[in-house]
């Protein structure tokens, strides 16, 4: 059995309606192709993924980059490697690049609040957690919740999909590693099903991940782990349906299949968590 890493870049409740969210969840901003970035993809426009969020943690051997979505308003979803043990976690919503300090759309919040699911292990298992914020975000055209898929597409694998993949990763991996502090995104990547994810990865693959296929050199890398895998219902409306879990131990770039928490075997917990509905 092939092994697998997270990536991580370490250095070292309010409920409301679906209804509410349809009108405004999972809608790009229109974008203007800039220079080619993630693994293979590209630099995003400003805006352009308004359900996208950067996270900074905290942890008491150093500090990590991880990317999340916005549930509602007090809510984040991410990854459980991500925000286990940690201290602290800085949360930039309606972020470019969470370095600049005078982004016009940022909203910034800190918190220790986390919740990881009850399953998971530290393994590849049950990988997801929740951030509650203390504070409430305000959504407008740059700060928007992600949509989620629905009772109804529990059993869907979306096998031979196409996705876009988003996240605060580096955009090259070992031997040289580049990192960059605005958000990524690489499209038209292919879902694969669990049988050929099983293949390499063994026991670990379950119904409960969702694999995409880098063989052409475009997926995700350190900095990315908790990011939205979108599949694009409409033109310019996204639909998230897995959280960055793992990539192949060999690199980023090693053209394995990439693992993502399948988000509908995750719907009940986070509607009872977050008070957020999902549509049957």
């Amino acid at each position: 059995m092939k092994q697998v890493v997270r990536f991580l870049g370490l250095a070292l409740l309010v409920s409301f309606v679906q209804s509410e969210y349809e009108d405004i969840c999972g809608i790009e901003n229109p974008s203007g192709s800039l220079s080619g970035r993630v693994i293979g993809g590209q630099e995003a426009s400003p805006n352009q993924f308004p359900w996208t969020v950067a996270l900074t943690i905290h942890f008491m051997r150093g500090n990590g980059t991880c990317t999340g979505s916005i549930i509602n308003k007090q809510w984040i979803l991410t990854a459980g490697h991500c925000v286990g043990d940690s201290q602290k976690i800085e949360v930039y919503v309606g972020s470019h690049d969470y370095e600049l300090e005078d982004e016009p759309h940022r909203q910034y919040f800190v918190t220790e609040e986390s919740y990881l699911h009850p399953n998971y292990d530290y393994t590849e298992v049950d990988d997801i957690a929740l951030v509650k914020l203390q504070e409430e975000i305000e959504f407008n055209d740059y700060v928007r919740p992600a949509c989620f898929p629905t009772y109804s597409d529990v059993g869907k694998t979306f096998s031979d999909e196409r996705v876009t993949v988003i996240g605060w990763g580096r955009i090259k991996g070992e031997p040289d590693p580049i990192s960059v502090t605005a958000l990524q995104y690489a499209e038209d990547i292919k879902v694969i099903d669990n049988k050929a994810c099983k293949d390499v990865y063994g026991s670990i693959v379950t119904e409960r991940l969702i694999c995409i296929d880098s063989s052409e050199g475009r997926g995700v890398c350190s900095g990315d782990s908790g990011g939205p895998l979108n599949y694009e219902m409409e033109p310019g409306k996204y639909m998230q349906i897995g959280v960055a879990d793992f990539v192949s131990t060999l690199s980023c770039i090693d053209k394995r299949p990439e693992g993502y928490a399948r988000l509908t075997e995750y719907l009940e917990w986070i509607e009872k968590m977050t008070g957020r509905l999902i549509e049957s």
